[in-house]
């Protein structure tokens, strides 16, 4: 029988435990309880950050009453009960093993942070607070840089987005736009995010495809980050496409960007170059097959 919970240093643990604790007013204990109780309600609706009502209500009594340490230390306090009680609350296929030592990893940097104190990026409702705490509710799952949903789907929309052709050349390649993997970066993990970090996300992939047979493969949401302009624009960060389109993958435009694109905001080449006319961010997807995902995977071992 293979181990179904990460390896977590019980010291790690109760440090983070007790610093929560010790975090948190008083008087916050039944708000705690309610907001806890309205979580309950999570469903597999495959959104890291998407909550009940009840519990956005509570977040934000959470916050206006009680300040953002103290918004801080309730989730901290929330995400060390979920880790300790990983094994109760995995999804009865379980997890691969070397999901599980994503895991394990992952929380010892989450254990670590708020056994420091640290609440950067979770004094409120932050992006990166909600990603961790997905991940210590298992809403998601770590794979190199990124948050994994296990099971999502997508709108077909775009197929008519890029004219006949890609209509045509799309269409067959669908076949079902449910049952996907689907990934967004961690910031606590963008050290990863580059080509060696694309590799490993993939090879862990993989190992999920095979243990999950009725998943489809990955699909990658709209981004600047698959456009053919950037091995010209931003070389760098052209591994996806580098990686994945010779593997099988099959890229798909859109919609054209412009100049509110995050594409720009992050770099002041590519916002030259935009006001030169020499580059437009258009959004595409990233579509991996399962089949030609797990070969890809396998010919690296190779």
């Amino acid at each position: 029988m293979p181990d179904v919970a990460p390896h977590i240093d019980p010291a790690l643990l109760d440090a983070a435990r007790n610093v929560a604790a010790a975090a948190m007013p008083a008087d916050l204990g039944p708000l705690l309880d309610r907001y806890r109780r309205s979580l309950a309600a999570i469903g597999g609706d495959g959104s890291y950050k998407r909550f009940p009502a009840a519990a956005v209500v509570l977040q934000e009594e959470l916050l206006a009453r009680f300040g953002g340490d103290a918004f801080a230390a309730a989730h901290a306090a929330l995400m060390v009960e979920a880790i300790a009680d990983f094994a109760a609350r995995a999804p009865a296929e379980g997890y691969p093993a070397a999901i599980l030592t994503e895991f394990e990893r992952v929380f010892a940097r989450i254990l670590a942070k708020i056994a420091a104190a640290d609440w950067t990026g979770y004094a409120g409702p932050d992006d990166r607070l909600w990603k961790d705490f997905g991940l210590a509710l298992q809403r998601v799952f770590p794979a190199s840089a990124w948050v994994v949903t296990p099971d999502a789907g997508y709108d077909r929309g775009f197929l008519l987005k890029g004219g006949i052709g890609q209509f045509l050349t799309a269409l067959p390649y669908m076949r079902g736009n449910d049952h996907w993997l689907t990934c967004n970066l961690n910031e606590f993990e963008k050290h990863r995010f580059n080509e060696a970090g694309f590799r490993d996300l993939v090879r862990l992939l993989a190992d999920v495809l095979r243990a999950r047979p009725r998943l489809n493969g990955l699909f990658l949401g709209a981004s600047w980050l698959y456009s053919p302009m950037l091995p010209t624009i931003s070389p760098r960060l052209d591994f996806h496409r580098r990686l994945a389109l010779p593997g099988g993958a099959r890229i798909f435009f859109v919609q054209p960007g412009g100049a509110d694109s995050m594409a720009l905001i992050a770099s002041e080449t590519r916002r030259r170059a935009f006001a030169e006319g020499r580059y437009r961010p258009d959004d595409y997807i990233l579509i991996w097959r399962r089949g030609a995902l797990i070969a890809w995977a396998d010919a690296q071992k190779a």
